[in-house]
């Protein structure tokens, strides 16, 4: 592994402690009452999101998941207008109407999905436009082991072969589908294999390596970028919170999750720049200092907004009528 600039380094860092430190607010604002529904956190996968978010350009597109607050952030998405969504309220991304798990930005080119899968076949269309504009531009879908199952990933991946589309398709496997163990719900050797049978590039990726993700997300990125077509990758990682809060989590032992814990990427990452002096203690409080006073202002700017008005339900939408026929 090539040695990575220590700037590159600290800007891998940087993203990585915006997505635990936002994560962990929404924990704390969730307990409270803030947030309506369910928020399912990517706590333990940020290496992920800010590997690979690291070599895009604003238009390229991202489809992520349930699990969206990662890949936003990674692609520049404002703390203020995440969780001003996130309550529910106006003045977010998407005007309160798409919450947590359909947090999505035009200007982020970011669309995320409750609908497991649901990425598969938009990104098709995304990656076919960008082919055809000859801009360079790419898309990525991330998807879950248990989105590796569904029946149209396989029909996107053909399609993105016999194209040759620029579209990296990136599976994050933290081993459980909800509370389903990967070993039960998926057949073969390992997801990624499933990608060398279309003739894509396939690897399987250490997801609590973040210099491991840095460049193989390089490699992917460029290839796309040059004309080189799909890629696959099987990223292995680990969620360290419930599928979601509050979930009992029966489906794993506590000592599993505490060997896991032991791995935290995001700790091991600041104790080997702080011990390579790629980090000062000076640099990482200060890191964390600002980021802190950020999303301080983004829960004031959330508590302040107002909610939506009710007729405001009909606004956005592609018809207010209803035939009856």
């Amino acid at each position: 592994m090539a040695m990575i600039d220590s700037n590159v380094m600290k800007s891998l860092y940087r993203t990585m402690m915006r997505i635990r430190l936002f994560e962990e607010k929404i924990i704390q604002l969730y307990a409270q009452g803030f947030i309506p529904g369910h928020v399912h956190l990517y706590i333990g996968q940020e290496p992920i999101a800010a590997g690979i978010c690291a070599h895009l350009r604003d238009a390229d597109f991202i489809f992520t998941t349930h699990r969206p607050h990662g890949h936003m952030i990674a692609k520049g998405g404002e703390f203020d207008k995440m969780l001003i969504e996130i309550f529910g309220k106006t003045g977010g991304y998407n005007k309160g109407k798409g919450g947590h798990m359909h947090l999505s930005s035009r200007k982020l080119h970011l669309i995320s999905t409750a609908i497991v899968g649901g990425g598969f076949g938009p990104s098709i269309g995304t990656s076919l436009a960008q082919k055809i504009s000859k801009k360079g531009d790419l898309t990525v879908c991330f998807f879950g082991d248990g989105a590796a199952n569904q029946g149209l990933l396989y029909e996107a991946m053909n399609m993105a072969v016999l194209w040759k589309l620029p579209i990296l398709f990136i599976c994050e496997n933290n081993k459980y589908a909800i509370s389903t163990p990967v070993e039960v719900s998926t057949g073969g050797p390992s997801v990624f294999e499933r990608g060398k049978a279309f003739g894509i590039p396939s690897l399987l990726v250490d997801g609590y390596n973040p210099e491991e993700m840095y460049e193989t997300g390089k490699e992917i990125v460029d290839r796309a970028r040059q004309g080189g077509g799909p890629s696959f990758l099987e990223v292995k990682t680990y969620r360290l919170r419930g599928h979601r809060e509050g979930d009992p989590q029966g489906y794993r032992t506590k000592e599993e999750v505490a060997e896991w814990r032991k791995k935290d990427p995001v700790k091991a990452f600041k104790a080997k720049l702080l011990e390579t002096k790629v980090l000062t203690s000076e640099e990482e409080a200060s890191i964390i200092k600002s980021i802190e006073d950020e999303i301080e202002n983004a829960v004031q700017a959330a508590k302040e907004m107002p909610y939506p008005e009710l007729e405001t339900a009909y606004e956005d939408v592609y018809s207010t009528k209803i035939d009856a026929r």
